[in-house]
Order: structure tokens, then sequence, then C-alpha cells
């Protein structure tokens, strides 16, 4: 951009310094005779149309680099990435596991309810299924974070397969106590699944 600009200031002034070099008598003036007051207007007019069309360029630019970040499965994400809530990201976006604490936390023991009428307890990393392992889930793993002001949540992933083949897996996380929305199936229409977090056994240290 600067460069542009400094290429089409210096054409000009060269243009000025010609006109204002060339010895003209007052008596041969005529229509053709630069004013010096055009050569500034000018110039003016030229440096500002350069802005406005780098500007417009760099807008655009933005919007482009600008990603879309929104996803209906974990395969729209990076590899290192899962669809958690339908935006791509990592554990590490749901649990503070990068920042500076004083403690640092980590929860077990996690009792959860079905629709199916089970209740579960089991371990980060751990999970079950249903309509005959047409949808599997399983409490998500990771590091030790920083405990917040509000009640930790549990990410929770779920597989979605047909026949043992894997047709989708996403993130859901739930707050205790809050049940989930109903978890349905990319080709099995009948299943309307739910799960419910009802407690977990939180270690600070």
């Amino acid at each position: 951009m600067k460069f542009k600009i400094l290429m089409m200031v210096m054409l000009l002034i060269s243009s000025f310094f010609i006109v204002s070099c060339d010895y003209v008598n007052p008596d041969q003036l005529d229509e053709t005779t630069i004013p010096e007051e055009i050569v500034e207007d000018n110039l003016e007019e030229a440096v500002e149309e350069i802005v406005e069309e780098e500007t417009l360029e760099e807008e655009v630019v933005e919007e482009i680099i600008e990603e879309d970040t929104s996803c209906s499965v974990s395969d729209d994400c990076e590899w290192n990435e899962h669809c958690i809530e339908g935006v791509c990201g990592m554990t590490s976006d749901i649990y503070d596991t990068e920042g500076e604490c004083d403690t640092s936390c980590n929860f077990n023991n996690v009792i959860v309810t079905t629709s199916d009428g089970d209740e579960l307890t089991l371990s980060r990393g751990q999970g079950s299924y249903t309509a005959a392992g047409a949808v599997e889930w399983k409490l998500l793993s990771s590091a030790d974070y920083c405990q917040g002001e509000d009640a930790t949540p549990v990410a929770i992933e779920l597989i979605k397969k047909n026949l043992g083949q894997i047709l989708s897996n996403e993130v859901i996380v739930l707050d205790l106590g809050v049940e989930s929305d109903s978890i349905g199936h990319p080709t099995i229409a009948s299943i309307d699944f739910t799960l419910e977090v009802e407690s977990y056994d939180e270690t600070c240290s």
C-alpha cells in the first residue's frame, strides 16, 4: 500500500516540477497551462482513491480469513478437535487446563441416568450405549483443570453407528442436574435418547 502511494505521489510531484520549472511567459499562458491548485487537488484525490482501494481490499481479506468454526459432526473439524455443541474445539475449551491457579481439579465417580432407565457410576473415559449400540456415549477425559466459579460441566462424546460402522460423532456438554436434548440417529428415526449427570466426586489439590 505505501509503495503504491509513494509511486503516485512521486509521479504527480514530477509532473508539477516539470510544469513549475519550465518558464512560461505570463503573456503566453493559455487554457492548457496547469495551475498549481489543480495539481495539488489531483494529488490529494489520487492519494484518497488509493487509500480507499487498499482499505477495501484489507476488509475483504479479513472477511476471508475469518474461518467458519461451526460444525455438525467432528469430521467437520481439524484432526485434533471435536464438534462441541455445534462448534469445533478442544477439551481445553471446556476445561481450563492451561490457566494458572493455586489448585488443580479433576472429577470421577460420575453418576449418569438415561432415558432407558439406567443409572451408571462411571469414571472419565467410560460410557455405555443405547439401541443395541447404534448410539454409544462416553465421558471425555482431560488433564487437571482450574476450578471455575460454577459447577464443572461434563463433556460427553456421542458416537453414532450403523452395523458397526461409525456414521458420526460429536460432543455435548451437560451441567449438573440438567437433562440433555433429545439424542437421535442419522438413519434410525425411532431413537430418542437422553442423558443426565446427577453428580460426581470432584477433588482438587
